[in-house]
């Protein structure tokens, strides 16, 4: 009697070191792509991999360490490289921006400080076109070159036209920067009146007074004759 006691007690003890996981869940390899159903549930314990490489995973359910953890960061992150979890030894991340100093000198040439990568080539200007109201600029630093061009006038709008006596006017806008020029329209050879309609005033006067001496005579001739 006293040894089956005995051996209860013993037998009771060693289920009591024993973990709860690791009667309901068996260790799986790390190569099997398969996950313990409870391993949201998991008091995880984490191993290095069995197989020698860079990682860990839990010795009860199985699951890698960062699926469930964010990486850890080994090696940081560069302007030519992402950063390195040191426990997976995945790439995660961005990389970083160029480290560089700008500058206005379009002649000097420049590059980053840590990969050494050309940012900018130095000689060359950006240069913004000439318009009509100014001449070929740098956007960097400011230096001109060449002539504003010329405007683009268009045909143009008669606002007055010209008589014999007074000079008319055209209006004029610039089709790029819109600037207006009013322009005089003088009186041309193509409109002066011909020699026959300068002198038909005249003669329209000179046959009237033509007609009334005519008229006065005869009326003068027949009061003679009535006498």
């Amino acid at each position: 009697m006293k040894k089956t006691f005995l051996f209860i007690l013993v037998f009771t003890f060693c289920l009591s070191l024993m973990s709860p996981c690791s009667i309901l869940a068996a260790p799986k390899d790390k190569t099997s792509s398969e996950k313990t159903e409870s391993s949201s549930d998991c008091t995880h314990k984490w191993v290095d991999d069995k197989d020698g490489t860079l990682g860990k995973h839990c010795k009860l359910c199985n699951i890698d360490y960062c699926e469930v953890n964010e990486h850890t960061v080994g090696t940081k992150a560069t302007c030519t490289k992402k950063a390195v979890c040191k426990i997976c030894g995945e790439e995660f991340g961005k990389m970083t921006n160029h480290s560089y100093t700008d500058t206005t000198d379009c002649s000097v040439k420049v590059t980053c400080n840590n990969c050494g990568i050309l940012i900018k080539s130095g000689g060359n200007h950006d240069w913004e076109p000439a318009t009509c109201t100014k001449v070929k600029t740098c956007k960097t630093c400011g230096a001109t070159e060449g002539n504003v061009l010329i405007h683009r006038w268009g045909e143009g709008t008669v606002t007055k036209s010209p008589t014999i006596t007074t000079n008319g006017s055209i209006r004029f806008v610039c089709e790029d920067c819109g600037l207006i020029k009013n322009q005089s329209i003088y009186y041309t050879s193509e409109n002066e009146a011909s020699p026959i309609d300068s002198v038909l005033p005249i003669i329209i006067i000179v046959v009237v007074l033509l007609v009334i001496i005519i008229v006065i005579v005869i009326v003068v001739i027949v009061k003679r004759r009535k006498k």
